[in-house]
């Protein structure tokens, strides 16, 4: 994939996905899987949404490897009634496909599975003659979606060894090293999920000798910001 399909597809989630998980964490995918499914939340039955919130935890490191397990299981024992009941290809069948490629390590490629099943869920009821527009359309969310978390992959924030002298390279090459009001704000930011202050931590990050035009621009222009926003956690220190 080349920078200008990244950063302009409309159509290619599951592709993108599939280009970032050379360079990407686990948590940025699972984060990229939860923001879909945010999407077919009215989809899943109220029972399946904590599960959707349990992901969420997992990836920020607020819950274990055997909650996920556990969480399987009880999925597994969700599934049988909507295959005996006949709802096997249906929205109900595809939300719940979507929910179990999320969250089983398992499943390869996981992430990717989910988004398709989330396209699928989504536009399902649609008769033939709008499905593919509606596929579009949701597709179009999706690629938001990948942006808005992962960022931009060909031009990296990378950080510095502590041996080296520590702080964070930017896409063009300068090293700088965020104030204490840089890492304040942004971690107030990511834990009230206040990203209408993201213009302030741009002036902070600026302050601070932040050079790099995509991050500023992306906090103060940006909109529909979500949970492991890719501006928010360079400025946080995890990327």
């Amino acid at each position: 994939m080349a920078e200008i399909e990244w950063l302009t597809s409309e159509t290619r989630p599951m592709a993108m996905v599939e280009f970032a998980e050379r360079t990407t964490n686990a948590r940025k995918l699972h984060l990229v899987s939860v923001a879909g499914l945010r999407l077919i939340d009215d989809l899943l039955a109220k029972d399946l949404q904590q599960y959707v919130d349990l992901l969420e935890s997992y990836a920020e490191q607020a819950a274990s490897s055997n909650d996920l397990a556990m969480a399987r299981l009880e999925l597994q024992e969700y599934r049988r009634p909507l295959i005996e009941g006949g709802y096997q290809g249906s929205w109900q069948s595809s939300a719940h496909y979507a929910l179990i490629a999320a969250l089983d390590p398992a499943i390869r490629p996981g992430n990717r599975r989910c988004l398709d099943w989330i396209v699928t869920a989504r536009t399902s009821s649609f008769p033939p003659g709008v499905k593919q527009a509606a596929q579009g359309k949701i597709r179009e969310v999706l690629c938001g979606i990948v942006r808005e978390i992962l960022g931009n992959p060909f031009h990296p924030w990378k950080s510095v060894p502590e041996f080296l002298g520590s702080g964070w390279v930017q896409p063009d090459g300068r090293t700088v090293n965020f104030s204490e009001a840089v890492l304040g704000i942004a971690r107030e930011i990511h834990a009230l999920r206040a990203f209408d202050r993201l213009p302030i931590l741009a002036d902070a990050l600026e302050e601070s000798g932040v050079t790099d035009a995509e991050i500023l621009d992306h906090c103060r222009n940006g909109t529909n910001h979500l949970r492991g926003c890719w501006a928010l956690d360079v400025a946080r220190g995890v990327i």
